[in-house]
């Protein structure tokens, strides 16, 4: 029955439910779930802000007021941040084809890590462009928790799943804090071990850097705390590990949204890129 303002007044939901029956969904947890894909949740894709950005232009339709080069934001909540602390919980790198700006731009197809297309379709060593004129773009991508971001001084609470996503003059950074994360060893009583890519915290920020082509933010990875050494540590961890499972389960079908950080710099050759590096200091400093 319609209400006096002619909608249908909003059914009462009641979510408390006895301790059996908590046991009995417990059991069944995620069914039905199963086949759902990072593109179908809409995962936030985080860029950094560049001086050709849209975001930051004023007076454009995507503009995002406050917005400034280095700054990170998310496709979906679209909130700027200097820094972001996050807990990488996969990392994957992509083939992605993409339809150039000049024919119209736009996401074409994901082929996960088969670089078959890429291999065969190479015109410089580098750069890989198909038969109808499609880009085919390798791109180092992370699936991390995002747990805080700071803004002005400011540690502002987040912790979302989001995905990081670093092409072309990023791919240096890309791989520099891929060796970090897989080359460091932790011993437990005599047992040396690999710690799970979700076992530490880092920083993201960003830094201007150059090339004979011309000056913009390149983005920095700093190495923060053991993830366990966190307030609330233990249920940061628990996430992390859950969205690594998902991640490695579903990341060949993720959607992207928008190309890499990195990969809209007027397509420098990540060759020549100086840009800034993985950072060797550890910020141990947990600020929440």
């Amino acid at each position: 029955m319609a209400n006096k303002n002619g909608k249908a007044p909003k059914a009462k939901v009641d979510d408390e439910l006895d301790a059996e029956a908590l046991e009995q969904m417990r059991a069944d947890a995620g069914a039905g779930l199963e086949d759902i894909a990072p593109g179908d949740l809409g995962l936030p894709i985080w860029r950094m802000i560049q001086s050709g950005s849209k975001e930051a232009k004023r007076g454009n339709e995507m503009e995002i007021p406050g917005a400034r080069e280095g700054m990170w934001f998310d496709t979906v909540s679209r909130e700027l941040y200097d820094e972001v602390i996050v807990v990488p919980c996969k990392v994957v790198t992509h083939y992605v084809e993409w339809i150039p700006i000049d024919q119209g731009g736009g996401f074409v197809r994901n082929y996960g890590g088969d670089r078959k297309a890429y291999d065969d379709n190479l015109v410089d060593g580098f750069r890989a462009r198909t038969a109808d004129g499609h880009e085919i773009v390798q791109t180092g991508t992370w699936f991390c928790l995002v747990v805080a971001g700071i803004r002005d001084g400011a540690v502002i609470p987040i912790n979302v799943r989001g995905v990081f996503s670093f092409g072309s003059t990023a791919l240096k950074i890309h791989r520099q804090w891929v060796n970090q994360t897989s080359t460091k060893k932790l011993d437990a009583q005599g047992h040396p071990f690999t710690p799970p890519l979700y076992g530490s915290m880092w920083k993201l920020g960003a830094a201007p850097t150059s090339n004979k082509k011309g000056a913009w933010m390149a983005p920095t990875v700093t190495r923060m705390a053991p993830t366990l050494k966190a307030a609330d540590g233990q249920a940061i961890y628990d996430e992390a590990k859950d969205y690594a499972q998902f991640a490695n389960e579903h990341h060949t079908r993720l959607t992207y949204h928008t190309k890499p950080v990195g990969e809209l710099t007027d397509q420098r050759d990540e060759r020549e890129n100086d840009a800034s590096d993985v950072s060797e200091k550890v910020d141990d400093n947990i600020p929440f």
